[in-house]
């Protein structure tokens, strides 16, 4: 399969959450969680070439009928909010490169070969979604529509500049302009219900966030503005992610750590998923808030303000072995006879057809053997 606009020389991982940005058209989506964020391709009703960005609430979930319901449907595809510029088009390219385990650059330029006018950085739990323009004029646009623009100011450094938006729909997002260099405020113009447009020739970043629909707390976490949360975070961004652990004993950490981009001086605002949470170490916790936005298949995320969280598992199973290998230190195995049922099995595997085996019309069952396929083999009936 095609893997289409990679610039990258080094080995690329499989089964990558972003792999939708280089495979088929480049237009599917990725989930970030909780956002998720596609190239709309000239797709939409506003025919934009940017980055769209989405968010479902629950209350969008379609169920079957029925109790238990047979399925249930999450919209996907609706354009809240599209991060692109004016020099995009029909002949836009869209290329990645940096990519690795938790993040990629999405690159979008005016033609094949020429230099982004738009790179996003796209990590998974990302605070913003961020758009770092390259001498680009700003072009916001949306299928659900713009009702109003606000210009809220700058914040205490006078770097970030503040817009809040509100949609058809009744959604309210904030945007984020960080220009590089002391030029002041840029500005941001509501043309129509479709299209925000900026200065031409802009230098710097424009962030998008969505305001919860509840930022009601739960016991232990006081409740705070949505935006004053974003607003210490703004003009910085992820740009990629390690993780680390140690184990000692039955007790086990993790930790997720984040290099940043932009006003690296600030501290980031990051999405944590439930089972993140759970798990929390108290300097995590305190840094968690009561900000909240739900993801499509894994419950609510929460957003943390931190460079990095690190998460606890006690009473891990330490005593589990695998034959032939103990902690005790034993790597015999068993017996003459476990010794017989490992060569025969493993001969029983190798004798497959493994053409026929991997050569199905199916994603799911090519390279696999069923197991009545194996007992067949075993029986010789």
């Amino acid at each position: 399969m095609p893997r289409t606009g990679i610039n990258q020389t080094s080995p690329i991982e499989t089964n990558k959450f972003y792999a939708n940005f280089f495979l088929g058209n480049q237009d599917w989506a990725t989930f970030t969680y909780p956002y998720s964020v596609n190239w709309a391709r000239g797709s939409g009703s506003a025919s934009s070439w940017g980055l769209s960005i989405s968010h479902v609430e629950a209350s969008q979930v379609v169920f079957g009928d029925g109790d238990p319901a047979p399925y249930y449907v999450n919209p996907i595809g609706i354009q809240y909010v599209v991060l692109s510029a004016e020099e995009l088009g029909t002949s836009t390219v869209l290329s990645t490169d940096s990519l690795a385990e938790f993040s990629i650059n999405v690159n979008l330029a005016e033609t094949e070969g020429a230099e982004p006018k738009l790179t996003f950085p796209i990590v998974q739990g990302m605070g913003f979604v961020t758009a770092v323009y390259n001498g680009a004029t700003p072009l916001l646009q949306s299928g659900v529509y713009f009702q109003t623009l606000q210009y809220d100011g700058s914040g205490s450094e006078n770097s970030v500049f503040k817009y809040t938006l509100t949609l058809d729909d009744g959604t309210v997002w904030f945007i984020y302009v960080t220009p590089d260099g002391a030029g002041g405020a840029p500005p941001l113009s509501l043309v129509d219900s479709a299209t925000i447009s900026g200065p031409s020739g802009f230098f710097g970043i424009i962030q998008v966030a969505k305001q919860p629909a509840s930022s009601s707390s739960s016991s232990k976490r006081q409740t705070v503005d949505a935006s004053s949360v974003y607003d210490i975070s703004a003009g910085v961004y992820a740009e990629s992610a390690n993780i680390y652990g140690a184990v000692d004993g039955n007790s086990g950490s993790y930790t997720l750590s984040w290099t940043k981009g932009g006003l690296d001086t600030r501290t980031l605002l990051m999405w944590a998923l439930p089972h993140h949470v759970q798990s929390f170490d108290d300097t995590t916790a305190n840094a968690a808030t009561s900000l909240q936005l739900r993801t499509s298949t894994k419950g609510m995320a929460t957003a943390v303000v931190a460079d990095q969280i690190t998460m606890v598992e006690s009473n891990l199973p330490a005593d589990i072995g695998l034959r032939p290998w103990s902690n005790s230190g034993n790597t015999d195995v068993d017996s003459a006879t476990a010794i017989d049922a490992i060569n025969n099995a493993a001969g029983l595997e190798l004798a497959e057809d493994m053409d026929a085996q991997t050569n199905l019309d199916s994603m799911y069952f090519s390279g696999k053997v069923s197991r009545a396929v194996k007992m067949q083999a075993k029986t010789g009936s």
